[in-house]
C-alpha cells in the first residue's frame, strides 16, 4: 500500500478520461469517516474528508490525508485502499485557497 500520500488533495472521480461509477461513490466513501447523529438522523461529514463536486474532477473527495492518518487511522487505511484498487488519482492541492476553490461545489449531508 502506498503511504506517500500527503496533506490536503481531490481524489478524482475519473479513470483515464471516463467517470468512476456509481455517480455517488465519493459521498460513500465519505461516509466512512463521518458521524451518525441519531437523534437528528443527520450524517456529519469529516471536516477533512468530504465529498463535492469540481468541474475537471467531477463528483470527488475532498481528503487530507495527514488529518485522516493521525485522527482516523483505520480510514485512512481504507482510503488509501480505494484509491489503490480502483485506479483513481490523486491530485495534491496547492497552498493558494482561491486556486484550490475552483470549480468547487461541497456537499451538504442532509
Amino acid at each position: 500500500m502506498k503511504s506517500s500520500y500527503r496533506g490536503p488533495c481531490i481524489i478524482s472521480g475519473y479513470i483515464k478520461g471516463r467517470k468512476f461509477r456509481p455517480s455517488n461513490w465519493s459521498e460513500r466513501v465519505a461516509e466512512s469517516g463521518g458521524v451518525f447523529h441519531p437523534e437528528t438522523k443527520v450524517l456529519e461529514y469529516a471536516s477533512h474528508l468530504s465529498p463535492m463536486y469540481h468541474e475537471t474532477y467531477g463528483h470527488c473527495i475532498h481528503v487530507d490525508f495527514d488529518t485522516l492518518a493521525a485522527e482516523q487511522p483505520g480510514v485512512y487505511e481504507y482510503i488509501v485502499w480505494f484509491v489503490e484498487s480502483n485506479g483513481l488519482e490523486v491530485v495534491p492541492l496547492t497552498d493558494d485557497p482561491i486556486e484550490n476553490a475552483e470549480g468547487i461545489d461541497h456537499f451538504q449531508a442532509a
